[in-house]
């Protein structure tokens, strides 16, 4: 998979962007710009587990959510598929915000029709297990780096995304309190604005962004960014 990301790169002939991957896909992220620096200008870091590992990983997820998930059962045809996607995209939604339940559907068998092949999902996990502990790797890293995690969470904690951020230097942290596992519809302009600062500013050198989030800086952050208690908002902001 990260050979994949890079040869999505040398297909479109860039010699670098600015990178962004969810849940696995931060994971992922992380070691393209681990391995290949050069190539990213940026990275963008959200929703991640653990850093330390498969056990790490496993204390970071919310044991409740795992159980609901293991607990169901499904048929093998389009409907069972169909309906497991449903399920788990709802049970990964924080409950704060209002969900399009018709657009759920629609994706899912969308998603199904594309590609119904029931065991890439373990395949993905059993992929991310394979990192391993890669926190020395990390706090070596020279990326401008940004890590955006939902406090409504269902699936993986929150204090993964402060550790996180504690282990890159001069990473920030951004928080939404009525974000789940997911990119809620009403988040989507405020997240794609806090990603777009966090390209312009290779320093990351100023405090936060937009209303109702949080931000918080890792240790030896620049000036104007604010500790886990000192965590400021902007102006209007409630």
């Amino acid at each position: 998979m990260l050979a994949d990301a890079v040869a999505v790169l040398d297909a479109l002939g860039w010699d670098s962007a600015h990178l962004l991957g969810e849940s696995l896909g931060a994971t992922l992220a992380q070691l393209v710009a681990i391995r290949h620096p050069s190539r990213v200008r940026s990275l963008v870091s959200a929703m991640a587990g653990g850093t330390g590992g498969a056990l790490s990983n496993l204390r970071n997820l919310k044991i409740g959510t795992l159980l609901r998930l293991a607990g169901k059962r499904y048929d093998d045809t389009r409907e069972g598929g169909v309906a497991r996607l449903v399920d788990t995209y709802l049970l990964m939604c924080s409950r704060r915000h209002p969900i399009d339940e018709i657009w759920v559907r629609a994706t899912a068998e969308e998603s199904w029709d594309r590609d119904g092949d029931p065991g890439g999902t373990h395949r993905q996990l059993a992929a991310a297990r394979t990192a391993g502990d890669i926190r020395a790797q990390l706090h070596r890293l020279q990326v401008p780096t940004l890590v955006i995690h939902g406090e409504d969470d269902p699936w993986i904690r929150l204090r993964a995304a402060r550790a996180l951020t504690q282990t890159i230097p001069d990473a920030r942290l951004i928080t939404y309190p009525d974000m789940g596992h997911e990119f809620p519809p009403h988040l989507w302009a405020t997240i794609a604005s806090d990603i777009w600062d966090s390209t312009q500013t290779s320093s990351a050198g100023r405090g936060l962004t937009a209303e109702g989030s949080t931000a918080e800086g890792s240790t030896g952050a620049s000036a104007g960014m604010t500790g886990q208690h000192g965590a400021r908002k902007p102006a209007g902001s409630q």
